[in-house]
């Protein structure tokens, strides 16, 4: 069973304990339990586990089609392995969606940076806003609706409401593209062990 479990293999960071060292927290930040997965007749992961205290910084390292992105979709809720079980600070995420695990506090990064090239950079940024404000976009852009009712403020409240369209149309398309990333999640892996063979 492959274990990744940066603690058992290196001395403890630098830390402010007095004495130079970080201490690990009782509960890991993130910990995936014997995680397996097969996509048709291959199987990618088999019983992987990994560790990471708070602080600690774990690389992975491996040849293609090893499964280092593979294990990484598993942890961040792209692909949903068959058998095991992760957690993030303690709290048992299998289940949750990308975008669930994102509102926990979960982030990666991607190898391939998709852009959208129509749009300025500005737009790309704001794309995942959401996630760092402590409010729902559509919660928020409602309360301003019900101030400017409040207000008497037709012309706010007729351009909040534009807005609210287009954030729930917004969504829409993000479920959309989460739901075509699911359908095709198989195949494309597929396809890539077949390029890189």
């Amino acid at each position: 069973m492959p274990v990744l479990d940066g603690a058992d293999r290196r001395a403890p960071a630098p830390g402010p304990d007095g004495d130079g060292a970080r201490r690990p927290t009782a509960v890991p930040v993130l910990r995936a339990d014997d995680v397996s997965i097969r996509f048709g007749g291959l199987q990618a992961l088999t019983d992987v586990s990994v560790r990471v205290e708070e602080f600690e910084i774990v690389g992975l390292i491996g040849p293609n089609g090893a499964g280092k992105t593979t294990i990484f979709n598993c942890i961040t809720g792209f692909y949903r392995p068959q058998r095991g079980r992760i957690l993030f600070k303690g709290e048992d995420v299998s289940d949750l969606p990308p975008h669930e695990r994102s509102a926990l506090g979960m982030g990666r990064t991607f190898q391939n940076v998709g852009l959208v090239k129509t749009e300025t950079v500005i737009d790309n940024m704001l794309t995942a806003q959401h996630a760092a404000v402590e409010y729902g976009a559509v919660k928020r852009i409602n309360e301003g609706i019900e101030l400017c009712r409040a207000k008497g403020d037709t012309g706010s409240r007729e351009l909040l409401q534009h807005i609210l369209v287009q954030e729930e149309e917004h969504v829409n398309w993000l479920e959309a593209q989460q739901t075509l990333l699911e359908q095709v999640g198989e195949q494309g892996y597929l396809a890539e062990q077949i390029k890189e063979s």
